[in-house]
């Protein structure tokens, strides 16, 4: 049934995966993440570009999937300054559903990156100042 979602999603969205399962390093921040797919898409309404789009079992639409796609999108375009089109310009989560069908969420909030940022520094001082 997930496979039939899959094809649902790729028919709906002409969906051009570019990447998949790509380890992504972040030289400034120090952090490394392996996406689950990039590419593009010519149907989703209001999506220009290349994407990320991280496959869920569960929480497709959580805030934290937001926060973590924003990780990987700001890891692989650090990675892509010399090519503009590489670039990841929109973000997304995909539930693929039992029953064939799949939901997707895009997430938008500027505050994700921010977010992330702040995660990582309190993950840092934890790990410098607790045992």
């Amino acid at each position: 049934p997930r496979l039939a979602a899959w094809k649902k999603f790729k028919l709906d969205s002409e969906w051009q995966t570019d990447a998949c399962e790509k380890r992504v390093y972040h030289r400034t921040y120090g952090y490394a993440g392996t996406f689950d797919l990039a590419g593009t898409t010519s149907l989703l309404k209001g999506v220009k570009g290349r994407g990320i789009v991280d496959l869920k079992r569960s929480s497709y639409d959580d805030p934290a999937t937001g926060v973590q796609v924003a990780a990987y999108a700001e890891a692989e375009t650090s990675l892509q300054k010399e090519h503009p089109a590489m670039r990841i310009n929109w973000r997304a989560g995909l539930k693929l559903n039992d029953d064939g069908t799949y939901r997707l969420q895009r997430f938008e909030s500027k505050a994700d990156w921010p977010t992330y940022l702040a995660c990582l520094a309190i993950f840092r001082w934890l790990k410098d100042n607790r045992q």
